[in-house]
């Protein structure tokens, strides 16, 4: 982290570098989506929502923010290039040393601003497509998940053979999806939660008589709950690997699977772990992390610190 100058040149401004604003997207773009996935209550089609509406004006409003932290990022990072330029001719070495260090932080500060901006213009986009769903099929949208970021290769299994993911298009039951070695899918859920998928990660969404199920055959998942006041904290859908089935108490976990063994990590909040085979079901809360062989062994607990698990969902790798 960066130290504020003597002079002021560097203000704590700078220390904004890295800064993910990841719950303004999902209370946005999740709002966006509930109102697609409620009933209509006889409403007309082709009358624009007004939920959506109110939220297309919030992600306006930050994309506007975000325009706005560019362009004092930028401001930081001319003021520390002056200030550098002038420790130079003054031969100062020491301040040449300090606002050197400034120069990047600033410009790191305003790397992560602009990515602010990237994604949440992503997320307007989703937002503006939202309404476009409504107003043209209204209640036939049925799914829970729309892509709200998306990068690289992401394909679909289909009978002819596997086709490009469509992000334009919800995520429909019975979907296997299949992320490349450099691609990234955010999704938007009907549940008040956020969906992140990591690269190298195989998963498929069903829905039954018992509710939703999202199942990981491959590689990573992040899931955060966002408590909207609408549905609650808790979360009607099932999440698989190998053979642990979670079920989520409000809460922000990771589950992963390398073929051999699930893993589940809790960050905060609770999940309740069923092992499959016959083992004892087990409650995890924030720091407490699962391991769960594919075959009939004891599954392992232990601790860690929620803060030392690398939040790749953040980096978007």
């Amino acid at each position: 982290m960066a130290k504020p100058l003597p002079n002021g040149i560097f203000p704590p401004e700078c220390l904004r570098a890295g800064r993910k604003r990841i719950f303004g997207g999902v209370m946005g773009t999740f709002l966006c989506l509930l109102c697609l996935l409620l009933p209509n209550s006889g409403s007309a089609q082709n009358v624009p929502n007004a939920d959506l509406l109110q939220m297309k004006g919030e992600f306006l409003k930050r994309v506007n923010e975000d325009k706005a932290a560019m362009g004092r990022d930028q401001d930081l990072l001319s003021r520390a290039q002056a200030a550098h330029q002038q420790a130079l001719s003054d031969h100062d070495s020491d301040g040449a040393g300090v606002t050197q260090q400034a120069i990047e932080n600033a410009q790191q500060a305003l790397d992560a601003a602009r990515q602010n901006l990237g994604d949440d213009e992503k997320r307007l986009d989703a937002a503006n497509h939202a309404l476009v769903l409504w107003t043209t099929i209204g209640d036939s949208i049925g799914p829970r998940a729309l892509a709200t970021i998306f990068r690289g290769q992401i394909t679909v299994d289909t009978p002819q053979g596997a086709k490009p993911f469509d992000p334009n298009l919800p995520v429909q039951p019975g979907q296997h999806i299949h992320l490349g070695p450099n691609a990234f899918l955010e999704l938007q859920l009907g549940n008040g939660s956020e969906m992140h998928l990591k690269a190298n990660t195989d998963f498929e969404y069903e829905r039954d008589v018992k509710g939703v199920e999202w199942q990981i055959f491959r590689g990573e998942m992040h899931k955060i709950t966002i408590i909207m006041g609408v549905r609650g904290a808790n979360d009607d859908a099932r999440y698989r690997g190998l053979t642990a089935t979670c079920a989520v108490r409000g809460t922000d976990f990771t589950l992963s699977t390398d073929g051999k063994k699930d893993t589940v990590t809790v960050l905060e909040g609770s999940v309740e772990v069923d092992p499959g085979g016959g083992r004892t079901k087990v409650t995890l809360t924030g720091g407490q992390q699962l391991v769960v062989p594919k075959t009939g062994a004891v599954a392992s607990m232990t601790s860690l610190d929620p803060k030392a698990v690398a939040r790749w969902w953040k980096t978007k790798q």
